[in-house]
């Protein structure tokens, strides 16, 4: 069985961990010791700086590492910062990047249907996923309920919560799970005795 990675990232962080991964010679180098065959990677300059400056970054820092694959972060399209939609797309067809991460906190927009219902329109037909980290909205609790408001109106889109807490979150993840096909948890940090496994069964 080969292991896909969804969330790694790369770069300087403001608050470290004990052995962050500055390169993505590290990441890789990480990777073999864990087993995992591919990634998708993103710097971290997506989210502590901005996707105008991290998006193009992390794509020319993988260039040529054929086991990572680039992975961006959106903003408001209202705002063209990123560009128009279409141009956004585009860009990101170029780059080979299949995955999207929200960082509204960070960011400061609000990830909903107003704000980017045209983009979701497109990332449902395109099979695009997008990623959520739990810490991006207040308490964490935010976040499924945004996940839940985005999938009412999007209900294909393939949305992932990123970072769960020491506690189990079953009771907030596994209503999602039930109605929504395409919702997901990373299990990264899903640290509950036999979670895995329930949730499976």
């Amino acid at each position: 069985m080969e292991f896909f990675d969804c969330n790694c990232a790369y770069g300087v962080p403001m608050k470290p961990p004990l052995t962050p991964a500055l390169t993505p010679d590290a990441i890789i180098a990480e990777m073999d010791l864990c087993g995992i065959g591919r990634a998708l990677v993103r710097n971290l300059a997506v989210s502590e700086q901005t996707p105008e400056v991290g998006n193009p970054l992390t794509s020319h820092d993988l260039a040529g590492h054929d086991r990572l694959t680039p992975t961006w972060a959106l903003l408001p399209p209202q705002t063209e910062e990123l560009g128009t939609v279409a141009e956004f797309l585009r860009r990101m067809d170029e780059a080979g990047v299949r995955s999207l991460w929200a960082f509204p906190a960070d960011h400061r927009y609000l990830l909903n249907t107003t704000t980017f219902g045209e983009l979701f329109d497109e990332m449902v037909a395109r099979e695009i996923p997008l990623f959520l980290p739990r810490q991006q909205t207040s308490g964490g609790l935010d976040a499924y309920a945004t996940a839940d408001a985005v999938l009412r109106d999007f209900p294909n889109l393939p949305l992932i919560i990123v970072g769960q807490g020491p506690w189990g979150e079953d009771r907030l993840f596994r209503p999602l799970m039930a109605r929504f096909p395409n919702f997901g948890v990373d299990t990264s940090r899903y640290e509950l005795d036999g979670g895995i496994a329930e949730v499976v069964k």
